[in-house]
């Protein structure tokens, strides 16, 4: 019976998430001292894709860093963040959970695209009708023949 060695939870998130994002939707984070073991794991993603955290603080300010960086490439991408360092235990229940929120966000995103829309219907109906008005100022209607 061949002994196979354990995953680290990194290597079991790859895996958890694999199914539902590319390699090109994966972004990893991490610091200068994990270098080696990032690149070793994570061959299939974009090395522009594997953000090397300048200086090490902490979860938040790491996401915050990596999400503004991810933002700038991609200004209406949803992020999805999943730290590694975390067990978890039915990945149909996490895949369908990462997709309800995806979908709901999609949903959200949408519905403000349709109202900023409208906002500039009504914003160009407005002006227009204020160019019709100063139109009609500029242009008085000529006296007519009696």
């Amino acid at each position: 019976m061949k002994h196979r060695a354990k995953e680290t939870l990194f290597q079991k998130t790859r895996q958890r998430i694999g199914s539902i994002f590319t390699p090109k939707q994966t972004w990893i984070v991490g610091n200068e001292s994990q270098k080696k073991h990032l690149f070793s794991f994570c061959k299939d993603i974009p090395k522009e894709q594997i953000l090397l955290e300048p200086e090490g603080k902490n979860t938040a300010a790491s996401i915050a860093w990596a999400m503004i960086k991810i933002q700038k490439k991609h200004p209406d991408a949803i992020l999805t963040i999943i730290p590694s360092d975390h067990l978890v235990k039915g990945n149909r229940d996490f895949h369908k959970a990462i997709k309800t929120a995806q979908a709901i966000i999609q949903k959200h995103k949408q519905k403000q695209k349709n109202k900023h829309i409208q906002n500039q219907k009504d914003i160009n109906k407005k002006n227009k009708i204020q160019i019709k008005n100063i139109k009609q100022i500029q242009e008085p209607d000529s006296p007519q023949d009696p």
